[in-house]
């Protein structure tokens, strides 16, 4: 059973789900009759443009975008919620419909949207807080870069994500193998703003050289 098949075994059709930037590859696509919600940070037309080399190769088409937003979760759906037939209002409904039947609705719990419902922080107050951290991880980083004169951060699995994700920083993730107890751990690749060719070029080396990825058993 290919990756896919196996995901979409354990997904109603009939539940309201969301997917997140899933270009021409969607997992649970509208026009296989899932109903999902698609959120992007670009629309339709953009990630078209963006994407024609890609678009060319894709067995199916891309669908249409209805959440367009590079903003947090909670701004984004109360954006959405202002669109005509929106089928989703705003946070507080979801963690309501997920109350009536937690082992159905959240099995993982809703934590995230839980936090959201009881965030007070304002939008203005939020937006100079993604300014400021943008500006202390920027130049945590490059400081330690130009102090130790190095170009690019190494780090295991997703641990410098964080930092890099509020500095803005690219990153590039590739196996590097398996630990003690058969999980596999990664190697990831950090470098400053506007640098990603290095990353491929670095990542390529590695993987031609080491060769630590591994196709899992019985994987079409």
């Amino acid at each position: 059973m290919l990756r896919e098949e196996l995901l979409r075994k354990y997904i109603s059709k009939e539940k309201l789900g969301l997917e997140i930037g899933p270009l021409f590859w969607g997992l649970c696509r509208k026009d296989e009759g899932y109903n999902v919600l698609i959120w992007d940070v670009l629309s339709k037309e953009e990630l078209l443009n963006n994407y024609k080399k890609e678009r060319k190769s894709a067995i199916k088409e891309l669908e249409e975008i209805d959440i367009i937003s590079s903003e947090s979760m909670k701004i984004a759906l109360t954006e959405y919620s202002q669109k005509k037939n929106a089928v989703v209002k705003n946070v507080s409904d979801i963690v309501k419909f997920n109350n009536t039947d937690t082992i159905t609705h959240a099995p993982y719990n809703q934590n995230i949207f839980t936090e959201i419902v009881n965030d007070s922080v304002s939008d203005i107050e939020l937006k100079e807080i993604k300014k400021l951290t943008k500006m202390d991880a920027t130049d945590f980083l490059n400081e330690l870069m130009t102090s130790y004169n190095f170009d690019v951060f190494v780090s295991v699995d997703n641990s410098m994500a964080g930092i890099a994700a509020a500095a803005h920083f690219p990153a590039l993730t590739v196996p590097m193998g398996y630990r003690n107890n058969g999980e596999p751990s990664n190697i990831t690749f950090i470098t400053s703003s506007n640098n990603e060719q290095l990353l491929y070029n670095i990542a390529y080396l590695f993987e031609k050289n080491f060769k630590r990825r591994k196709a899992p058993k019985n994987y079409n």
